[in-house]
């Protein structure tokens, strides 16, 4: 190669070198002049709050979390609304129902001076609460436990309501469901408890004579102590006792254990 073809080649050379520099001076001051408007848009560093930092200095177990999992601890997650099952409690529903256990099945509602003689037997009326969702078996169950008595009727019962007006009433039956007497059922035939509900038994008859004080009949009536014959008695039977009772100094309980008829 001669002298001038290497003076050629070299002054090939540093032109290109010149211009890739000036090319990669364009692309230098083109970035420089783009990336402050680009930082424009980007939030300053965060600072920790004293709060994000334990006593020792070390970064809280809050702000651990919130790193290692953002999705969970940061800021959106606080939108979020965890939510668990449904509850699926729901409030039983009792209604008070007022019921009168009839000694036998009758056409009409008890007059004033049989019902005296059906509350001195344990039978007449009284009053429970009965929830909406029982069933057969458990009202049952809860007449039982209000009327003793019923536990020796072998030939079954069936429950009446009294007919519109005042006085004695006609009876009508109110017939059973395919399950038999309900909570919903007998809510529904007492009017939701105003109407007194009657069980009369079918095929036998109670006993009417008056029970003594103590019976378990009388166990959930309130009682109070009568100071003559010092007789805790039943106060629905307190009044009635008050004309029968006459003690005497010797042997006042024989005297007080006189049938209280109406």
């Amino acid at each position: 190669m001669s002298n001038d073809q290497l003076r050629n080649s070299q002054a090939d050379r540093s032109e290109i070198v010149r211009s890739a520099r000036h090319l990669l001076n364009l692309l230098t001051s083109t970035s420089t002049t783009v990336r402050p408007s680009v930082q424009t848009h980007q939030e300053p560093p965060r600072q920790e709050t004293s709060q994000e930092r334990g006593r020792d200095g070390r970064p809280s177990i809050h702000t651990e979390m919130t790193r290692s999992f953002p999705a969970l601890y940061g800021n959106k997650a606080k939108r979020r609304c965890f939510r668990g099952p449904a509850n699926q409690f729901t409030p039983v529903k009792e209604i008070q129902l007022n019921f009168y256990l009839l000694p036998k099945l009758v056409q009409s509602t008890p007059k004033g001076s049989e019902e005296f003689v059906h509350l001195q037997a344990g039978l007449g009326r009284r009053s429970t609460l009965i929830p909406d969702s029982y069933s057969h078996d458990e009202v049952c169950s809860r007449l039982k436990d209000l009327y003793p008595k019923l536990e020796s009727v072998s030939g079954g019962w069936l429950i009446y309501k009294g007919a519109g007006g005042w006085g004695s009433r006609k009876l009508n039956m109110v017939p059973p469901e395919d399950s038999g007497y309900t909570g919903s059922l007998l809510k529904n035939a007492s009017a939701g408890g105003k109407t007194v509900l009657y069980i009369a038994p079918i095929q036998e008859e109670l006993d009417t004579q008056p029970l003594p004080p103590d019976s378990s009949s009388f166990s959930n009536m309130p009682k109070a102590m009568f100071h003559s014959c010092q007789t805790s008695y039943p106060l629905q039977l307190l009044a009635l006792h008050i004309e029968t009772c006459q003690p005497s100094d010797t042997n006042a309980q024989e005297v007080c254990t006189v049938p209280l008829h109406g």
